[in-house]
């Protein structure tokens, strides 16, 4: 009930409201006793009335849904309004449905609800936002009827600014002659303007484009005869994509060989005559491994010694004998093969001038009708004998017969180049001459066994295909049996020398040597197929280049050779071989250009001699180096990958380690001289070179990659090329370099170079990469060795004598060359005499005491006829050690000495001249001395000491590179003559090597001058 109002005392009205969703009947009753009237009387009963009530709410809700927007493109969103026509308290986002996007920020009550759309990225598809009916209820719990929407137009797809790519492959991307190659074409979008006209062919042509959309294909073609590549491009913006967008650029490209392969022939002789041969020459356009000599044809003559591989090979075409017909070598078109299988195309030839006949017989008497000779020693009396002293002799028709009792065949050539085909030889001959039957066509030779010596090219030029030397010969000459056709050869075991290309080219294939044979001669077997020799313990010299040519597989030494000539074993197949103790010296590539995988050296040798970089050495890997060695030479490309040189090499010579694989090398203490080449071309990283080195020789370290190298403060030269082609960054040049070579270090990455000062006028530009930057060292004390400790190269002087020499001046003028000390400031400042020390005396005394002074050019005298040298007896030496200070225009100093040598006499009457002093002379006055010795000087005694020093070698080496002028003077001796001590008329290593070697006791110095 609302609302009662009064109306009167006895009226009142008020409001009755049902409740809400009810169906209960409404009443409105007044109990008995409610109320009173004026007179205080209550009611005495009640009154009441009913209604029918219905209130219940039956109505559906509904929902409306809005949008701020309803075009959505890339990175848009929407607002998405829901209006309610009832409040709600269940209506969630999960009573809306999505398509096309999605839902996010779901907020609201009662009737009014707000949401954010956001459509799927690189989607066109429409965007739906939805309500289903009976999704939500109101307060009386009725639900919403109907499906509510709204649709969204969406495009998320971002703007094609992409370029369209184009991948081009090929089926085969190296194509000979006849070949062809599948292209594809592979866009990466679709294109409708791509065609053949976008497409650029080189090294052949196009055919068959065909294609669509992404996909299209062709077929390339190689151009004819051709080694250029194939090129298949095309262009940037050659087509476009369904947007528009211009394309990017593609290609490939093929290795293309069309060309059949050519040969050129060429000889080095093209006028051939009796005993000549040409060397020839093929060379193919292209590699080939089927060209052999069975491709070569050869008329005039014949070919040997084929060899090559790849695109050259040589021969050697020896002609025809007694012919006049032209040599051709050709080789025929179709005859060989390049690397992919195409055939040579064209046949090639080559001629040569050939007339090898001999030169024409002086006439003999006409032969008589009687039969020609039998070929038994029985006289022939066919024909007057040629009336020699005890040589008698027929010649007829090609047929030589010298009578018994002949004991010579002559060397006045009367037999040479007279076509002479059969031989029959007296038992009474003792020795066959010089060229006795050369230049003849002999096939067999029956030589008595009276002979006792066979001359120099006595059967030289013939055809002969076996030879017994008889039991009684003691030498054959050289050439004796050169250039015949023998197979087979027997030498007795009383032969004792072998000449000099004696058994050259024939064709050996193996020699049994007796125990008589001590020498064989150069070139003795060379040109045979031996594949075997023993050398016998008799043997004592073997020539070079003996066993050239041949196969000998392995090779044992006899302990009866000393040394090994060079090039004695050059070429000879060896793939071992065994060295004695007995041998002390290796020769010059003595055993180059084999097959040697190892070798062991004895102790007991020396030396190997050096070897040039273009002779071929072995296959070595490794080898152990004896520690009696005092220079090395000679291993030249091998596989060398390390090794262990000993401390008693002194030097390191010419292309020794050449070419090998060296990763790394520790130089002993002891190398004085590294060569040239001496380790070029292999793969050392570091290097610390010690400080006993003097000279590093031209390209001695280039084409490594070294990346770090230490030169040490010894170091005079450094050669041209020395370490050109390393990895190096910076390089500190030492105080002791005065000379770098041109292109020292160049192509190397070097960014800085340390010079000493006496560069500093002087930056060796040529020797360093351009780009390098340079520093000059200062330093505050003086470096180097020469004012260390100065040993003057005059010989002993005498007692009561007056010695003048620019000792000083000697010694500045290398502190010119090694410190930069300018000539213009020298003066006689720049050096301080300190004390002086006289033999085994403590006795200090000062320069003037000693009698010892000095000018400001540098002159230094030492007058010994005061009372410090009165003591001396006869022959007796002593040594005076005169000490200095040294110091330059840069106020840099250092402290030294000079000693000298003083020889006391037997005291003899002489006559000064000028006034007396308190010893008795004028200080600066010469004296005339009544008598000389004249004594013996030792060669190799170059600093005048008496003995054999490491000072000597020293001095050699410093004056084969140009540092050495302070040799000892001898009155009439040339100080050429005291370092050649070998004897071979120059200065070289070797004599500094000799020197050391006598200093260790390895060789005996004895030879002397008179002075």
């Amino acid at each position: 009930m609302i609302n009662f109002t009064t109306n009167s005392p006895t009226e009142y009205t008020a409001v009755f409201v049902p409740a809400e969703q009810s169906v209960t009947t409404g009443m409105v009753a007044v109990a008995a006793g409610s109320f009173s009237d004026s007179a205080g009387n209550v009611n005495s009963d009640g009154a009441s009335v009913s209604m029918r009530i219905d209130t219940v709410d039956r109505t559906a809700p509904t929902v409306t849904i809005s949008t701020n927007t309803q075009q959505l493109g890339v990175g848009q969103t929407a607002t998405v309004t829901f209006t309610l026509s009832d409040a709600s308290s269940d209506f969630t986002a999960e009573d809306v449905t999505v398509s096309g996007g999605e839902l996010s920020n779901f907020e609201g009550s009662g009737t009014s609800y707000t949401a954010t759309f956001t459509p799927t990225a690189n989607s066109t598809t429409d965007g739906v936002v939805s309500v289903a009916a009976d999704s939500f209820t109101d307060a009386a719990g009725n639900k919403n009827t109907g499906v509510e929407s709204i649709t969204y137009s969406v495009n998320t797809i971002p703007p094609d600014t992409t370029a369209p790519t184009i991948e081009i492959t090929t089926s085969d991307d190296s194509l000979i002659a006849g070949e062809t190659a599948g292209i594809n074409f592979t866009l990466s979008e679709a294109a409708t303007d791509f065609a053949v006209g976008d497409v650029n062919a080189s090294g052949g042509a196009l055919s068959d484009f065909a294609g669509t959309g992404a996909a299209y294909t062709a077929t390339f073609t190689p151009a004819a005869n051709s080694t250029a590549d194939g090129v298949i491009s095309v262009a940037a913006e050659a087509f476009t994509d369904a947007a528009g967008n211009a394309s990017s650029a593609g290609s490939v490209t093929m290795t293309v060989d069309t060309a059949a392969p050519t040969i050129t022939i060429t000889s080095d002789d093209t006028s051939l005559t009796f005993g000549e041969t040409a060397e020839i020459s093929f060379n193919l356009s292209e590699a080939s491994t089927d060209f052999a000599l069975e491709d070569v044809t050869a008329s005039g003559g014949a070919l040997s010694n084929f060899a090559g591989t790849g695109a050259s090979y040589t021969a050697t075409f020896t002609p025809t004998r007694n012919s006049s017909a032209d040599g051709v070598i050709s080789v025929a078109a179709g005859a060989f093969t390049d690397s992919v299988g195409h055939a040579s195309a064209v046949e090639v030839s080559v001629a040569m001038a050939v007339d090898t006949w001999p030169p024409a017989p002086s006439p003999i008497p006409a032969p008589s009708p009687s039969p020609a000779p039998s070929p038994s020693p029985a006289p022939i009396p066919v024909q007057t004998p040629t009336p020699l002293p005890e040589f008698k002799y027929e010649l007829w028709n090609n047929y030589l017969y010298v009578y018994e009792g002949s004991t010579e065949i002559p060397s006045d050539g009367r037999f040479k180049y007279k076509n002479i085909f059969n031989i029959s030889l007296p038992d009474s001959l003792i020795s066959i001459g010089d060229s006795a039957f050369e230049g003849n066509q002999l096939t067999n030779a029956l030589i008595p066994s009276s002979v006792i010596s066979i001359g120099d090219n006595a059967f030289k030029y013939n055809d002969l295909s076996e030879i017994r030397i008889p039991e009684n010969v003691i030498s054959i000459g050289d050439q004796a049996f050169y250039w015949n056709n023998l197979e087979q050869a027997f030498i007795s075991d009383s032969v004792v020398s072998i000449g000099n290309s004696a058994f050259e080219g024939n064709s050996l294939i193996a020699i049994t040597l007796p125990n008589s044979v001590r020498s064989i001669g150069h070139s003795a077997f060379k040109g045979n197929d031996l594949t075997e020799i023993d050398l016998p313990s008799s043997v004592t010299f073997v020539g070079m280049g003996a066993f050239e040519g041949g196969e000998l597989k392995k090779l044992a030494i006899p302990g009866s050779m000393e040394i090994v000539d060079n090039y004695a074993f050059y070429k000879s197949g060896l793939d071992k071989v065994t060295i004695p103790d007995s041998i002390s010296s290796i020769g010059i590539g003595s055993f180059a250009g084999n097959h040697l995988k190892e070798v062991v050296i004895p102790d007991s040798i020396s030396t190997i001699g050096e070897i040039d970089s273009s002779d071929k050495w072995n296959e070595l890997a490794q080898f152990f180096i004896p520690d009696t060695w005092m220079s090395m030479g000679a291993f030249a490309h091998n596989l060398i990958t390390s090794l262990d040189i000993p401390d008693s090499v002194v030097s390191i010579g010419d292309y020794t380690f050449y070419g090998n694989n060296l990763k790394e090398v520790d130089i002993p203490s002891s190398v004085l001289a590294i060569g040239n080449s001496a380790f070029e071309s292999n793969e050392l990283l570091r290097l610390a070179i010690p400080e006993s080195v003097i000279n590093i020789g031209d390209y001695a370290f280039a084409e490594n990659s070294l990346i770090e190298v230490s030169i040490p403060n010894s170091v005079v030269s450094i050669g041209d090329n020395a370490f050109v082609g390393n990895g190096l960054t910076r390089v500190v040049i030492p105080d002791s370099t005065l000379s770098i070579g041109d292109n020292a270090f160049k192509g190397n990455p070097i960014a800085s170079v340390e010079l000493p000062y006496h560069h500093k006028d002087d930056i060796p530009y040529s020797a360093f990469p351009e780009g390098a930057s340079f520093s000059i060292r200062q330093t505050t004390t003086l470096p180097g060795p020469i004012a260390k400790n100065y040993v003057s190269a005059a010989p002993p002087i005498r007692e009561d004598e007056i010695y003048s020499g620019k000792i000083f001046g000697d010694i500045y003028s290398e502190l010119v060359k090694y410190k930069g000390y300018p000539d213009s400031e020298f003066d006689a400042s720049s050096f301080l005499l300190k004390t002086v020390s006289l033999g085994e005396s403590e006795a200090l005394l000062t320069a003037e005491q000693a009698g010892i002074s000095f000018s400001a050019d540098g002159l230094v005298t030492i007058d010994t006829r005061g009372a410090p040298y009165q003591s001396l007896n006869e022959g007796e030496v002593i040594d005076v050690v005169v000490g200095f200070i040294v110091t330059d225009s840069f106020n840099r100093s250092d402290e030294g000495s000079i000693t000298f040598r003083v020889q006391g006499r037997a005291d003899e009457v002489v006559n000064p001249t000028g006034s007396q002093n308190e010893f008795g002379f004028t200080g600066n006055d010469q004296i005339s001395i009544g008598s000389f010795q004249s004594r013996d000087v030792l060669i190799g005694d170059i600093n005048g000491s008496g003995q054999h020093e490491v000072s000597d070698a020293i001095m050699v080496l410093r004056h084969i590179v140009g540092l050495e002028d302070r040799l000892a003077e001898f009155p009439g001796v040339d100080p050429i003559t005291l370092m050649d001590v070998d004897g071979n008329g120059q200065v070289g290593v070797s004599d500094a090597i000799t020197i050391l070697r006598a200093i260790v006791g390895l060789h005996e110095l004895v030879s002397s001058v008179q002075v």
